[in-house]
């Protein structure tokens, strides 16, 4: 049954009430990630929702401020990621790609 606002009641009964049978047993990850699909399931878009995406939206934009100057930013003045020793404006799939190198040598394991 569906009700006057489109949401699919009969899933979500026997969704919740396996969910709370077992609630005894879940980890609070787990928990987490059940009522994040059924969020999903009722409505996706409020999961975009500032609320719940409001800083990685923000550092998403600062990213994209960063990825798209033009190279002569460095002479011409502005906002620009740059890589010394060289002295050279990045950007672009380059940014991304150094960008990515950093964050995967900063999850490396020193022994």
């Amino acid at each position: 049954m569906t009700n006057n606002h489109g949401l699919d009641v009969d899933y979500f009964s026997r969704k919740m009430e396996r969910m709370l049978n077992g609630a005894a047993s879940y980890t609070r990850s787990e928990w987490a990630r059940e009522c994040a699909r059924m969020a999903r399931v009722a409505d996706e878009a409020v999961l975009q929702e500032d609320e719940f995406v409001g800083d990685l939206r923000k550092n998403a934009e600062r990213y994209m401020v960063l990825r798209q100057p033009d190279v002569d930013t460095i002479h011409n003045g502005g906002l620009f990621a740059g890589l010394t020793p060289d002295n050279i404006v990045i950007n672009g799939g380059d940014l991304d790609e150094r960008t990515d190198a950093v964050i995967a040598a900063r999850k490396q394991v020193t022994p």
